[in-house]
């Protein structure tokens, strides 16, 4: 029998349980906030974590663009070693881009005289096709170098025959002053041509009156002809 005034109370059914939501444990990846956890990749502020891309100093991720020290990066610019960006102007091995004159390779930029192939910059002596430099003797049509032979107004070559006023080549018969050839016959003290009847010295053409050499067996005489 029980006390009137005394009461059973219910079974205890309260247990205690785990705070779900405690951000103060080390171990406690579940919270988005709790940073101390190396494996937390929910904060933004979690450096530790190689795989949080949401942190502007995470060099870890190879995907982070917001940190300018991540090289890993293909779109990261701001590194000066990201040669895999086409934008990244300032490596000195990014071809990829036209305004990189460091790169002797970079054959888009005018002023780039490294590459033998810019035929833009006009002190490329290099490339046979740039008539602009004055020392560039691969081209046939510079005129300016005194030893570009292929040209023919260029006068200014000994060897160059193709030009008529070219008086220093012993075969440019096309100038008239031009005594050391043999067939040059405008020239009046050519000696050496016998169809030149201007030079008293020539013996060896029938017409040149002026002189006649007379050879005996023991000396020459030299005999004035009038005629």
């Amino acid at each position: 029998m029980t006390h009137p005034f005394m009461c059973i109370s219910p079974p205890n059914t309260h247990k205690p349980t785990l705070n779900a939501t405690a951000s103060d444990h080390p171990l406690n990846t579940d919270h988005p906030l709790n940073t101390d956890h190396p494996l937390n990749t929910d904060h933004p502020l979690n450096t530790d974590h190689p795989l949080n891309t949401d942190h502007p100093l995470n060099t870890d991720h190879p995907l982070n663009t917001d940190h300018p020290l991540n090289t890993d990066h293909p779109l990261n610019t701001d590194h000066p070693l990201n040669t895999d960006h086409p934008l990244n102007t300032d490596h000195p091995l990014n071809t990829d881009h036209p305004l990189n004159t460091d790169h002797p390779l970079n054959t888009d930029h005018p002023l780039n005289t490294d590459h033998p192939l810019n035929t833009d910059h006009p002190l490329n002596t290099d490339h046979p096709l740039n008539t602009d430099h004055p020392l560039n003797t691969d081209h046939p049509l510079n005129t300016d170098h005194p030893l570009n032979t292929d040209h023919p107004l260029n006068t200014d070559h000994p060897l160059n025959t193709d030009h008529p006023l070219n008086t220093d080549h012993p075969l440019n018969t096309d100038h008239p002053l031009n005594t050391d050839h043999p067939l040059n016959t405008d020239h009046p003290l050519n000696t050496d041509h016998p169809l030149n009847t201007d030079h008293p010295l020539n013996t060896d053409h029938p017409l040149n009156t002026d002189i006649g050499i007379l050879h005996t067996e023991n000396c020459a005489v030299v005999a004035i002809i009038y005629s």
